[in-house]
């Protein structure tokens, strides 16, 4: 009996041996396949495909010792990404990273309105000091402004105010020039101390932005101040190296000091040739802009969208080189749905007219509602991109959709985060976008709202909030092909516009090698102070 179960327990340990390796063994194979599982996630992160040269190599290692003291610093303090942009942007604006993002050529902007591309303080101390403006105060929840500029006695105010129209000049004189500037400056921008406080929802946060846009419109649609306007909101582009732009605009007449009106073509003209002059001005810097005409998608206006359908079909003839198509825009979830134009958006179709179309869908948190269900009807439509696209991990057949067929989606992080779709860029769909290759860009929709760059600080937030600590150049570089890859340019002017691209990125790239490696600026930047490692863990990535 003794025998047989010696022979039993030496079997046990003999099969035990066969079937189990040693715990050596079983730790190295273990190891090997999860290094084999982390390098086939990271071959899929947008650029992973990238070649980098020598040079390239090197701006990478400076970027991503500059990304991983900016992950340990916010371990354990405060990691500007997850903080609203409204109270952060100074954090974001000590960082290398941001620094090195501000210097490298970003392509273009696919994804910006009209009149918030001007930075606020500008338009106070410029626009805001031409002649003949005057002012009323609207009788809304933040006591906000109405404009007009006019040189024929103004009798009546607008219905929506609450006081007579008052000359700016006598009432900066009156109050004080200072004083009276930053109630301006407060009128047109969603600047507030504590953000979350002052807007504590989406509601709230759409209402002031809303009311801070307002006031813009009216200064930017007149004779007097347009073209000063879009001058100075292009530079602010080449300043922020950006190299090309498509503006949705609501596309509405200029009015003349004396109250006329123009029409709508003669706004698009007037846009043309700005664009024009400034890329003939800046022609190492900028290879030009195109125009996405807009409709606000409330009240319900069947009408109005129908003409502006007809009227966009007219201007792609006419001016196929400036005018791209045509948008629906404003809060989602306010109505206006795609499906209730879906008569008026079919007009192209029906007539075998060419008319793009580049639809606002899904800048919602909603799921299973209309709002949603607009990203349905946007790849159904045919568009051409998908602007914000926040819901679109809820639709995985949309996403299905607009991989195969290279729909991009124009990501606006510091919108979300200031509209109170996302608090911590962290958590943006964005991330999973950009960590499985589908076809993105980033963008900034209004920045002159929030006072951001017109493009670095959006995309130091995606580069920081939506990828990894061991993701770097590959990410940034592709993304600003991307903008160009799916812009509405004709192959032959992205030809020209990636060959501006191509020349500043090699200069980009060889400024960051002398200076960050020959004037040892990094290492001194990443042994400061505040440059706290967090404890190395044998097992991270």
């Amino acid at each position: 009996m003794k025998g047989e179960m010696l022979f039993i327990m030496l079997l046990c340990l003999a099969a035990t041996a066969h079937c189990y390796p040693t715990y050596r063994e079983s730790n190295s194979t273990y190891m090997g396949k999860r290094k084999e599982f982390l390098a086939d996630e990271a071959n899929l992160v947008i650029g992973s495909s990238l070649v980098l040269n020598e040079k390239e190599q090197k701006v990478n290692e400076i970027l991503l010792k500059a990304k991983e003291r900016e992950f340990s610093r916010g371990f354990k303090r405060t990691f500007p990404p997850a903080v609203n942009f409204l109270k952060g942007k100074p954090l974001v604006e000590n960082s290398t990273v941001f620094q090195i993002i501000k210097r490298m050529p970003k392509g273009g902007i696919l994804h910006i309105h009209e009149v918030s591309m001007a930075n606020a303080s500008w338009v106070v101390k410029n626009i805001t000091y031409l002649p003949h403006l005057f002012y009323c105060v609207k009788n809304d929840y933040y006591s906000s402004l109405r404009f007009n500029f006019s040189t024929t006695p103004l009798t009546q105010s607008p219905p929506d105010c609450v006081t007579d129209w008052v000359s700016v000049a006598s009432a900066r004189a009156q109050m004080g020039a200072d004083i009276f500037d930053q109630i301006l400056h407060h009128n047109i921008t969603m600047a507030a101390q504590n953000p979350d406080v002052a807007y504590p929802n989406i509601t709230m946060s759409w209402m002031r932005f809303a009311l801070a846009l307002s006031p813009l419109t009216d200064l930017f649609f007149t004779t007097s101040a347009f073209r000063l306007f879009m001058w100075h909101s292009l530079e602010r582009m080449v300043q922020d190296n950006v190299q090309y732009v498509e503006i949705r605009t609501l596309l509405k007449p200029l009015q003349y000091l004396n109250g006329t009106k123009s029409s709508q073509e003669h706004t698009l003209q007037e846009y043309i040739r700005v664009l024009k002059d400034f890329t003939d001005q800046y022609p190492n810097d900028f290879v030009g802009g195109k125009i996405i005409s807009s409709s606000l998608r409330y009240p319900l206006n069947k009408t109005l969208v129908r003409d502006q359908v007809y009227l966009g079909m007219d201007f792609r003839k006419k001016y196929p080189e400036f005018f791209a198509g045509y948008d629906l825009v404003g809060e989602e979830d306010s109505g206006g749905p795609l499906i209730d134009y879906i008569d008026e958006l079919l007009i192209p179709t029906k007539l075998g007219m060419d008319l793009p179309y580049f639809f606002h869908a899904g800048e919602t948190d909603w799921e299973g509602e209309f709002v949603d269900k607009n990203l349905i009807d946007a790849v159904l439509l045919n568009t051409s991109r998908i602007g914000h696209g926040y819901a679109i991990g809820k639709h995985p057949v949309v996403m299905e959709t607009i991989k195969s067929k290279g729909v991009a989606i124009e990501i606006n992080p510091i919108s979300n985060q200031v509209l109170h779709l996302v608090h911590d860029i962290r958590d943006h769909v964005g991330a999973s976008l950009i960590a499985d290759d589908y076809p993105v860009i980033i963008s900034s929709d209004d920045p002159g709202a929030w006072e951001a760059l017109p493009l670095s600080h959006d995309f130091y937030m995606a580069f920081m909030g939506m990828a990894g600590e061991t993701t770097g150049l590959k990410l940034l570089k592709q993304l600003a092909l991307n903008t160009i890859k799916y812009s509405a340019m004709a192959k032959a002017e992205q030809t020209t516009a990636m060959a501006l691209w191509q020349a500043k990125w090699d200069k980009f790239v060889t400024e960051m090698v002398a200076e960050y490696s020959n004037e040892k600026r990094l290492h001194d930047e990443l042994n400061s102070v505040d440059a706290q490692k967090r404890p190395d863990n044998k097992y991270s990535n």
